[in-house]
C-alpha cells in the first residue's frame, strides 16, 4: 500500500520499512521543527503512533501543540545537563542551536536574522524518566540539534533508555561536511550499531534489535511504495485545476445552449410580432386588389375599410412604424395606398375621415405628399365658391 513521505531525505522511508509492522509504537523527536512539512514522524503520527516532540522555536512549538494533540510537546532544549541558556533562533529558517558560533556563521552565510533567547534546558535522560512510560518501547529516537548532538548523547542513561534505532543528524550544519566522529563512539559503546547513512543522517540499531538490519541493506526504492507529499501535493492541485477546467467547460456548454434557446425564442417572438403587425398590412393588400377588379362603385365602397385601416395604423405610433418599414420594401402597394388614403381628400361630397395632424411622427416624403394634398385640397374649396 502506497503511503506519504514527509521527512527531508527519506528518513520515515527507511524507518517505515523497519518497523512498519509495529501498532502504536512511540518515538522521541529532538529538534522535531515542523509537524507537518519536512517532519520525520508525521507519517507515523497519521498511523496511529504517538511520541515526544522537543522544539525549543515557540512558533514551532505553538504550530506542534495545535497539529499534534496525541503527542507530548514540550518548548525546551536538551544538552548534558539541565541549565537555562540562550538559544537562538535562525529566522523563519526552522532551524534553532545552543552553538553561538554555528548561529553566527549562518547569519553571515545566509543572512538569517538571530533572535535570542533564553530556553529551559534538560537532559534526554531525565525527559526518558518523566515523560516515557516504564513499560513503553521507545522504538525510535531522532536528533536533530545543529551542532549539540554530543551534549544530547552524553545526556542519556544507555543502559536503561535504549531506543531500537537513532538516527543522528551527522554533517556540520548546512554543509556536506561529516562530523560523526564527534559523537558516534557514545552510541558504539554503548551497544549500537552503525547501519546506514544517507548523506546527511546516520542510522544506529541496538545489538538487541538486530533482527532489523536487513530493513537497512538498501536505499528507499520502488518497492517502498512511497509517494513523496509534494507529488501528492502536485497531484491533488493538476486534479482539481482539471476538475476545475471540466466544470467550466460544462457551464459554457450550458451556457452556450441557453444562448442558443433564447436566440430560438427571440427569433419566434419576432416572428410571430412581424406575423401580427403587418397582419393589417397583408389584409389591406388583399383587400387593395379585390378593389382593383371591381366597378367604380364598387370600388368607392370596397376602399372604404383601407382608409379606416391606414387611419387605425397611423394613430398608432408603434404600428404606424412598423407599417411604413414593410411598406417600404413595396414601393407600388405603398403608392397605391396612399393614393387611395390621400385622394379621398380631394372628392367632392365624399366624407373625409380625420386623419393625423402630428407631422412630426410622419416621415419627410409622407409630410410633403400631406402638405401637397391640403394645398389641392384648398384650391378646390376655393374654386367652388
Amino acid at each position: 500500500m502506497t503511503f506519504i513521505s514527509y521527512a527531508q531525505n527519506f528518513e520515515d522511508v527507511m524507518l517505515w520499512r523497519a518497523l512498519k509492522y509495529i501498532k502504536k509504537g512511540f518515538y522521541i523527536d529532538i529538534g522535531a521543527a515542523w509537524p507537518d512539512y519536512d517532519s520525520v514522524t508525521k507519517l507515523f503520527y497519521d498511523s496511529g503512533w504517538s511520541g515526544i516532540n522537543i522544539e525549543p522555536n515557540p512558533t514551532l512549538y505553538a504550530q506542534l501543540e495545535e497539529s499534534r494533540p496525541i503527542d507530548t510537546n514540550l518548548l525546551l532544549a536538551v544538552s548534558d545537563r539541565e541549565d537555562h541558556l540562550t538559544m537562538n533562533i535562525l529566522g523563519d529558517s526552522g532551524l534553532s542551536t545552543l552553538d553561538n558560533a554555528i548561529a553566527e556563521r549562518h547569519h553571515q552565510q545566509v543572512g538569517w536574522s538571530i533572535e535570542k533567547y533564553i530556553v529551559q534546558v534538560t537532559t534526554l535522560n531525565a525527559l526518558w524518566q518523566r515523560y516515557v512510560p516504564a513499560d513503553k518501547e521507545v522504538h525510535f529516537l531522532k536528533i536533530d540539534v545543529e551542532g549539540s548532538e554530543r551534549a544530547v548523547l552524553a545526556g542519556n542513561d544507555w543502559i536503561g533508555n535504549r531506543p531500537w534505532i537513532v538516527v543522528v543528524e551527522a554533517t556540520v550544519p548546512m554543509t556536506r561536511e561529516e562530523n560523526h566522529e564527534e559523537w558516534e563512539s557514545l552510541l558504539l559503546t554503548a551497544d549500537y550499531q552503525f547501519v546506514y547513512a544517507d548523506g546527511l543522517n546516520r542510522f544506529y540499531i541496538a545489538k538487541e534489535q538486530e533482527g532489523l538490519l536487513p530493513a537497512f541493506r538498501y536505499p528507499p526504492n520502488v518497492f517502498d511504495e512511497f509517494l513523496l507529499v509534494r507529488q501528492q501535493q502536485a497531484e491533488t492541485r493538476a486534479t482539481e485545476a482539471e476538475s476545475r477546467a471540466t466544470e467550466t467547460e460544462s457551464r459554457a456548454a450550458e451556457a452556450e445552449a441557453h444562448a442558443t434557446a433564447a436566440e430560438a425564442r427571440i427569433t419566434d417572438l419576432l416572428n410571430s410580432a412581424s406575423w401580427r403587425i403587418t397582419a393589417p398590412l397583408r389584409w389591406g393588400k388583399s383587400l387593395l386588389v379585390r378593389a382593383s377588379s371591381l366597378p367604380d362603385a364598387a370600388k368607392h365602397r370596397a376602399k372604404m375599410p383601407i382608409r379606416g385601416l391606414a387611419l387605425y395604423v397611423g394613430g398608432r405610433p408603434a404600428l404606424r412604424k412598423a407599417a411604413l418599414a414593410v411598406l417600404d420594401r413595396f414601393p407600388d402597394l405603398k403608392h397605391r395606398l396612399m393614393r387611395i388614403v390621400y385622394g379621398s381628400l380631394a372628392t367632392p361630397g365624399v366624407h373625409r375621415e380625420k386623419v393625423p395632424t402630428d407631422l412630426a411622427d410622419l416621415s419627410p416624403h409622407a409630410r410633403r405628399i400631406h402638405g401637397d394634398l391640403k394645398a389641392a385640397v384648398e384650391r378646390r374649396r376655393k374654386g367652388g365658391d
